[in-house]
């Protein structure tokens, strides 16, 4: 089984005292009972310390890797999935697009609304609903990622008492059958 999760650490890469990457974005993969592996985006990376070599694996799982050769050190020491599999159909694990879309929709609370959404769109992410706040007391937007997965991120802003609630409501029924 693969388990992957944000690292939630400080992953930072060095050869012979030299920074080679240095990430608080990376991905802990962990594959049945190998060690944790650490994914890390290329942005975070010095990718011109390195030098694409001509060997390849295949992983049922993953998909294809590519491999990469640090300049002036050891071969083949990085590798990345850069089409990796979406779905696994012959496992019965199909995705959104798939399945002419999604059932579900993950809602998040976190701290900052607007930088989740924002990072979300520089990932690939499209907004559904565009953050605003809400008459519950939470800003709030809805997002789908480039896997057509549904998401709806919100901030907690302010608490809000029931007649108030039920008041906003009113007013929205109103709109609602204009």
């Amino acid at each position: 089984m693969i388990t992957t999760k944000p690292a939630e650490l400080l992953v930072k890469v060095t050869f012979k005292g030299e920074l080679i990457a240095d990430s608080g974005d990376a991905v802990a993969l962990k594959e049945g009972s190998y060690p944790v592996v650490y994914y890390l985006p290329r942005k975070d990376v010095k990718m011109d310390r390195l030098a694409r070599s001509s060997h390849t694996t295949h992983c049922p799982f993953k998909g294809d890797a590519s491999y990469f050769s640090l300049a002036g050190g050891p071969e083949n020491a990085v590798w990345s999935y850069e089409t990796p599999y979406d779905e696994m159909p012959e496992w019965g694990a199909l995705g959104p697009k798939s399945l002419k879309g999604s059932p579900v929709t993950i809602h998040l609370y976190v701290d900052d609304v607007d930088a989740v959404v924002e990072r979300a769109v520089k990932a690939g992410a499209k907004v559904t609903m565009p953050v605003a706040d809400q008459f519950w007391g939470d800003r709030y937007g809805k997002l789908e990622d480039p896997f057509g997965h549904h998401w709806s991120v919100a901030t907690h802003v302010r608490d809000v008492s029931m007649e108030e609630a039920q008041k906003a409501m009113r007013e929205m029924e109103k709109s609602c059958t204009k």
